[in-house]
């Protein structure tokens, strides 16, 4: 964000992840092969982090944070108040099994301990000169456990990324784990920031459809909440919720963007006084006339989502379950997919002819990409799903033309009663393929030269 309309709180050396920014292995590895970790016996970074235990880092370390708050552009000076010195990204977590962080991590019980002890270092080091300025860190993947002995600093910010199944709201049973790493944390500190997940990380730019809309404004709630001092209380300070940052066709990322805004603006209002706020987006945002079949997109996935789950993934093995869904999830059953589509295609020819060339057009349009992708990935399966429940249909119509209302989607809990809509995508796998590129290079022109060209590699109409 830019310095004049508040921005600047975040300095060098990045907003996270900074370990090899902090001590790039490039400049240094060959002469300090023991701050690095992996293999004990390595002579390179193989590890992928650092060994926070060795007391030559930590003083680098301090040199290192100093140098960048003292930058006149970008630094203290200039309105930053928060460095970060956190654990690098893995997809498989690791950490350094050296001498000097084995011992530390035995005697904490986590390897959280070596990094706060680290963080805890620096953070006394600096606390003078810069007063005003907090260390940032990560309790994430192998540092989510608290440590047993070590407290953060007064000066110390841990930012507890959740470990939970996303595709569930935190206070479910499923999601205890993190209650008990948040309560125990909140124990030992008055600085917690929370960073959630609030889309789809898997297939092509978090386009899966993914529905955790109904969780979005509960898990906000119940941090809010569950604020104070009282036993099993948090001590949450901070929330940041991570979505869609890289592309323009998440599944409805901008009503979830909004929602995830509105709610921690204020977290009060639930139920029906929720329901008019993020309807109104709906209307606002997408059209009045899309607005119903947005409302039953949303209502068909939440309603597929409950009945069969959102587990782990089949070929993210080890991740967090519903962060790294797929087009193979259980939810999204070849019925769910066509109904899907039928909607969306609805909204599209509604807007159309209600608001031709308005700036709902391409809004609209837009919707149509999660379905297309889990389509295309599943075309065989998904046309013969449909020729086979239609071939002894006669097709019905509702009000709608697509076949569905949500008065008479479901049958009593036993699944979708009615017919299937008629086919609501292209006839051919190359026809749908040509509609999904032309709609991603209508929003975003890279993403159609690159992913797009390699998803049609990957995927078969066969």
């Amino acid at each position: 964000m830019p310095y004049c309309v508040g921005g600047g709180n975040q300095t060098s050396p990045g907003f996270c992840h900074t370990a090899f920014n902090l001590v790039p292995p490039w400049l240094v590895n060959t002469s300090h092969p023991e701050w690095f970790g992996g293999d004990p016996t390595a002579t390179v970074p193989a590890g992928g982090q650092l060994c926070w235990g060795n007391a030559s880092l930590i003083k680098f370390l301090i040199q290192r944070v100093k140098l960048f708050l003292r930058q006149p552009t970008v630094g203290a000076k200039h309105g930053a108040k928060i460095i970060s010195i956190s654990n690098n990204d893995a997809f498989r977590p690791t950490w350094c099994t050296r001498p000097s962080d084995a011992a530390i991590i035995a005697e904490e019980g986590s390897p959280m301990g070596p990094l706060l002890r680290a963080v805890n270092s620096v953070a006394d080091a600096i606390k003078d000169e810069f007063p005003d300025v907090a260390i940032s860190t990560l309790a994430y993947q192998h540092t989510m456990k608290p440590p047993r002995l070590t407290v953060p600093r007064p000066n110390v910010i841990v930012r507890l990324c959740v470990g939970y199944n996303s595709s569930y709201s935190q206070t479910s049973p499923s999601n205890s784990k993190f209650s008990s790493d948040l309560q125990t944390w909140s124990r030992l500190s008055q600085r917690i920031y929370v960073w959630d997940y609030t889309a789809d990380f898997s297939d092509f730019g978090y386009m899966t459809p993914y529905p955790s809309w109904s969780f979005l404004a509960p898990n906000i709630r119940h941090l809010a909440a569950a604020q104070g001092a009282a036993p099993g209380s948090y001590a949450v300070r901070g929330l940041f919720s991570e979505g869609d940052d890289t592309s323009m066709y998440g599944d409805l990322q901008e009503l979830r963007s909004y929602i995830i805004t509105r709610v921690s603006w204020d977290p009060s209002p639930s139920g029906p006084a929720y329901e008019t706020l993020r309807n109104e987006f709906i209307s606002g945002f997408y059209g009045t006339t899309a607005e119903p079949y947005v409302l039953e997109y949303i209502e068909l996935l939440t309603a597929s989502a409950a009945k069969h789950g959102v587990i782990g993934p089949r070929k993210w093995e080890g991740r967090q379950p519903g962060l790294f869904a797929s087009i193979c999830q259980a939810y999204l059953t070849p019925e769910v997919i066509v109904r899907a589509g039928a909607l969306v295609k609805a909204a599209i020819a509604v807007t159309a002819v209600s608001a031709p060339g308005s700036r709902y057009t391409d809004r609209v349009a837009r919707t149509q990409l999660p379905v297309y992708l889990t389509v295309l990935g599943r075309w065989t399966e998904v046309r013969n799903f449909w020729k086979n429940r239609t071939s002894g249909y006669t097709e019905a119509r509702n009000t709608r033309t697509v076949g569905i209302s949500s008065a008479h989607t479901r049958d009593g809990g036993r699944g979708w009663a009615q017919p299937l809509p008629p086919w609501p995508f292209e006839d051919t796998f190359e026809a749908a393929f040509h509609t999904f590129a032309w709609c991603v290079r209508l929003n975003h022109s890279r993403f159609c030269d690159h992913a797009a060209a390699r998803f049609c590699c990957n995927h078969s109409s066969t």
